[in-house]
């Protein structure tokens, strides 16, 4: 499977998330066992001192133990995290352009809420832009951010509606193709200017572009195939 994105204009990096503390705590608790054990030992207690060791040993394996229970995987958390997005599996020939589209739009949402990021709203002038631009890449056999006889993508959203005067505004664009659009969402979170760009906390816009097929573009890495679907994703905010 081959999937491609290209980004312009990307966000600030997010913040990782925090790390679990459940096994610091434990290794804690470990430590504190030992400091409230008996430290002097005698040639003539080595009974007590064997009672000792194998109190330090059954503690230190309990406490471990203990962390591994906690630390492990809670499964049933893990597939509610999961997305549940229609046709995020779908390939091209298995249902419509409309659906691939709505399925990347969901993706999409799911990974900022996952990463407590405001949701973003479809924005009707941003998401005509993104498919037209689509239909160009594939009539134009090229996979850029501006194709022969296009305007550049600052100028078609400055020319669109989206924008009124006066406005400050920045956007991003993300460009795929993949097999289904849970494959194109991955590849675009595999990579850092594209993962930015998607996470990025004050967007508020989004327009997604979907069409069955995909430009010949070799040096770009996307190949003519109808069993992939070519994605344009617009991401933007606008402010007086």
């Amino acid at each position: 499977m081959r999937t491609v994105s290209k980004t312009v204009n990307p966000g600030s990096n997010p913040g990782s998330p925090a790390p679990q503390a459940t096994l610091v705590r434990n290794y804690e608790r470990a430590a504190l066992l030992v400091a409230m054990m008996p430290t002097t030992f005698t040639s003539a207690g080595r009974g007590r001192d064997s009672f000792l060791l194998l109190g330090l040993a059954v503690a230190l394996g309990l406490t471990l133990a203990l962390g591994s229970i906690a630390a492990a995987p809670d499964n049933s958390q893990a597939a509610a995290q999961r997305p549940d997005c229609p046709h995020q599996f779908d390939r091209p020939n298995e249902t419509t352009a409309k659906q691939l589209r709505e399925a990347v739009t969901c993706l999409i949402a799911f990974e900022r809420r996952q990463a407590d990021r405001r949701q973003l709203r479809t924005n009707t002038d941003l998401k005509r832009i993104a498919g037209r631009h689509t239909r160009v890449m594939l009539d134009e056999e090229c996979f850029r951010h501006r194709c022969p006889g296009e305007q550049a993508l600052e100028r078609r959203i400055i020319n669109s509606d989206y924008l009124r005067a006066g406005d400050r505004y920045r956007f991003a664009e993300n460009l795929g193709c993949a097999q289904t659009p849970r494959a194109q969402v991955n590849a675009w979170m595999d990579r850092d200017a594209q993962r930015r760009s998607i996470l990025r906390g004050r967007f508020r816009h989004l327009g997604v572009g979907a069409a069955k097929g995909s430009p010949q573009d070799g040096a770009r890495g996307c190949i003519r195939d109808r069993g992939y679907a070519t994605y344009t994703l617009i991401i933007a905010w606008r402010e007086r």
